[in-house]
């Protein structure tokens, strides 16, 4: 759980040094090696969350949500379901993932707020 966090940060923050430095390079900053190595840290921190998740589904999800009763909030099950709906969003959203990466994390942040019936992973969606 931890890792998605770390791994969030990550993203949030190479998106600004991406951004900051677009506007400060005269040259095009997507051709730099900064730029490339940018690129490979988003896209490590991308795979990371979307692996976690995918190891959540289908089979242990089912396992912690019983469907013959809501979850409680503030249960263990609710806080661990809940704590990928926001890793899953800045992935989703981040910049230099290709469309691919972008369905796959949706649809993961789909099938979280379908099975975990989380309204806020289906409107993030």
């Amino acid at each position: 759980m931890i890792w998605n966090e770390y791994r969030t940060l990550l993203i949030i923050s190479a998106n600004i040094l991406w951004q900051t430095s677009e506007r400060l390079h005269s040259r095009n900053f997507e051709e730099t090696a900064e730029c490339t190595r940018l690129r490979s840290e988003i896209l490590e921190a991308v795979e990371g969350i979307y692996s976690s998740a995918a190891s959540l589904f289908p089979t242990k999800i089912v396992k912690l949500i019983d469907t013959s009763r809501p979850m409680m909030i503030g249960s263990i099950e609710m806080v661990y379901v809940f704590s990928f709906v926001w890793p899953l969003y800045c992935a989703s959203r981040t910049r230099s993932i290709t469309k691919i990466h972008r369905e796959r994390l949706r649809n993961m942040l789909r099938q979280v707020g379908e099975m975990a019936k989380i309204p806020l992973a289906l409107s993030l969606v």
